[in-house]
């Protein structure tokens, strides 16, 4: 059985690779066709689409009554979105950061401090608030994509010949790619979680954070590979954004659940702290290979914390 999960796990991370590989190349595609920048290309078409594992493990969560799983995965993939994903992309390149973004900085600080701000009031979500999410994340639509689609886009030589049959394609499989890779590394990493006897709480916040947070990770470390800074920014942004504002709100509409201070405050408060942070280190528009080994070992050091918990 061990080797039979050892195997889900291999084959999820070579389809991570190639879907990741895939969507990058498809989001380009889309940005030079479109006359679009390649930041919204990555907050709506990478950032959007690679949420969607966390939507669909929310929702399914919820409905099937393990909303702590739900929680979990949303503010432990953003977690790993800033550590691990930021931080690996930047220990390996430093990314200069010369992208207008401040309208998605606004959303992205006000999506960060949601959680906390639940956790210490309502202590739940309801529908109510559930629509209030959806309405915010539809107003930063309306401020963001208007300003975006006029900004100029550079000029990618590697997708000028595509044509829209093709970039269709590519973001099609990059995108099937991306959640077949996510749903069988995620299978055979809670089945040996399980296995160990490690806690639904637990395993919502590490294994299944980090395996929804797998298509993030691929995509922005073929686009640290290729250089491609603003993919790997805007997908961050974005991912953490829908995550918090679609996922939860989406989810929290159906059926509405319990997110306490007692079981998520900690790591509200650390999601909250860690978003500022970066919002305070993109500011000064450069993110280097220092900063990126700090990310990772302070992630470390939340992994160690989750296990003596």
């Amino acid at each position: 059985m061990m080797m039979e999960n050892i195997f889900y796990i291999t084959a999820g991370i070579i389809l991570l690779y190639l879907g990741g590989e895939w969507i990058l190349m498809g989001s380009l595609a889309v940005a030079k066709r479109f006359s679009i920048s390649k930041v919204l290309s990555a907050i709506i078409l990478v950032g959007l689409g690679t949420s969607i594992p966390e939507l669909f493990v929310a929702v399914s969560a919820v409905w099937s009554g393990d909303p702590d799983i739900a929680v979990g995965s949303v503010l432990g993939s953003n977690i790993v979105n800033i550590l691990l994903i930021v931080g690996l992309s930047i220990l390996i390149k430093p990314i200069r950061s010369h992208i207008p973004m401040k309208v998605d900085i606004v959303f992205f600080s006000i999506s960060a401090v949601i959680p906390i701000i639940f956790t210490v009031t309502a202590g739940r979500i309801d529908p109510v608030y559930g629509y209030g999410m959806l309405g915010i994340l539809l107003l930063y639509f309306a401020l963001n994509i208007p300003k975006k689609t006029q900004e100029k886009n550079v000029k990618t030589v590697e997708i000028e010949t595509w044509t829209i049959l093709s970039t269709t394609i590519y973001c099609a499989l990059g995108f099937v790619f991306l959640m077949l890779g996510a749903k069988v590394l995620i299978f055979g990493a809670v089945n040996i979680a399980i296995s160990l006897g490690i806690s639904q709480g637990i395993i919502g916040l590490s294994i299944v954070a980090i395996g929804t947070s797998l298509p993030e990770l691929a995509t922005s470390l073929v686009a640290t590979k290729r250089g491609e800074g603003e993919i790997i920014l805007g997908n961050m942004i974005g991912s953490n954004i829908f995550n918090v504002l679609l996922t939860l709100g989406f989810a929290s509409i159906f059926k509405g659940f319990a997110i306490t201070f007692e079981d998520f405050g900690v790591d509200g408060i650390l999601t909250a702290m860690l978003s500022l942070a970066f919002v305070y280190f993109f500011q000064k528009r450069y993110l280097g290979r220092t900063l990126g080994l700090i990310s990772l070992l302070l992630y470390g050091v939340y992994l160690t914390t989750l296990v003596t918990r």
